[in-house]
């Protein structure tokens, strides 16, 4: 894939509710916006040279930042490169999965509609194994290509030890501080000695699972850069009608004139065999009776309870703490109504959670990602 080399952009104690759909959190100490894989790659070894802690980012559509803000480097992923070969696309992390999928309808290809109206890159769709109506971003995937961080701290570590350096576990001082010289010792890193860093993972090797997936279970370990993805030929205005009538459901179903992080809480199991959403205080049995109570009431005959009709059940619909409440359109969502920190959204949740487990015995889990300080 031929990149576009935009230089690295580089703010200081910057503000982060600008880079969260939800518009919560405090300032981050550093925050990086890269366009290419090289300097993202660039990027990383520079905080871990200096023994930042970092976090990559897409769109932020799913984050809730602390309200303190992140003490290290927040790196938003802007590379938005793709190639096609035929009915595959080799696509880098930081591409919008909305321009993704408008690409593929253009060229007669099909897999990825179903996804349309979500906020996402290709990186937090790999991360998450982004999914709508039965359909997974997973499925399209043949392999991701990521870097390994657990080697390139070890090559890191060699590489400076070669040259009589340690890596600096001090603390930066922001006041005095340099971007442009920042910027320029992390242009001025060599890649050569990191290559072997860079590794494919196959599809089969990246667990994917619901909103679930390796690179999410090992956290920091992989830097997703790209994927390859495998689409399918297909009638180019049968994938736009499917475009437009999955983005029209969500204008109709979903507070999308508010900020929101998406949907609060995963899916509801609670089959004996998947008790991950099981309240481990109360038996299994009598939480199967209560959640299969349920589920016939809303005449679901399978063993996945959907949180937010739960939550309108339980007649939550506009409850709020602070600036966060309760979607009255779509109980799945919390809306910032305008001034909301993280502590809202937590107490917010807690409440529901707690009523969820006293009512039904079932303990949901988070879809959306609390970053820490």
């Amino acid at each position: 894939m031929k990149e576009i080399e935009n230089k690295i952009s580089l703010k200081l104690n910057a503000d982060l509710k600008g880079y969260c759909t939800i518009h919560i959190g405090g300032n981050a100490k550093f925050l990086f916006e890269i366009f290419t894989s090289k300097q993202l790659y660039k990027v990383c070894i520079w905080c871990i040279i200096h023994n930042i802690k970092y976090k990559v980012i897409g769109l932020g559509a799913n984050l809730i930042f602390d309200d303190l803000g992140y003490n290290g480097a927040i790196i938003v992923n802007k590379s938005c490169q793709i190639l096609w070969r035929k009915n595959s696309a080799f696509v880098s992390s930081g591409m919008p999965v909305s321009k993704l999928i408008f690409d593929a309808q253009f060229r007669s290809l099909s897999g990825l509609e179903n996804l349309s109206g979500i906020p996402a890159t290709v990186g937090g769709a790999i991360y998450n194994n982004l999914g709508a109506f039965d359909c997974s971003f997973a499925d399209c995937i043949e392999y991701v290509t990521c870097i390994d961080t657990k080697k390139l701290e070890q090559k890191i570590k060699a590489n400076l030890q070669i040259k009589n350096k340690k890596i600096n576990s001090q603390n930066l001082n922001l006041q005095s501080l340099n971007t442009d010289k920042i910027l320029n010792e992390i242009n001025t890193i060599d890649l050569t000695p990191f290559k072997s860093c860079i590794t494919k993972i196959k599809k089969a090797d990246c667990q994917f699972a619901y909103r679930d997936s390796l690179f999410k279970q090992a956290q920091n370990r992989y830097i997703i850069l790209s994927c390859k993805l495998n689409l399918a030929p297909a009638n180019k205005n049968e994938i736009l009608q499917i475009i437009t009538a999955n983005i029209q459901k969500k204008i109709e179903s979903q507070p999308l004139d508010y900020p929101s992080a998406g949907s609060v809480f995963k899916r509801i199991y609670f089959d004996e065999n998947n008790n991950n959403n099981l309240n481990p205080n109360t038996d299994i049995k009598d939480q199967n009776i209560k959640g299969k109570a349920l589920a016939k009431n809303y005449n679901n005959p399978t063993n996945v309870l959907y949180p937010a009709k739960i939550i309108d059940e339980l007649r939550l619909k506009g409850l709020s703490v602070g600036g966060a409440q309760i979607s009255e359109k779509h109980a799945g969502f919390i809306i910032n109504t305008g001034a909301a920190t993280q502590k809202d959204f937590i107490k917010l949740t807690d409440i529901i959670k707690n009523k969820i487990k006293s009512r039904y015995y079932l303990s949901p889990q988070f879809e959306v990602e609390f970053v820490p300080f």
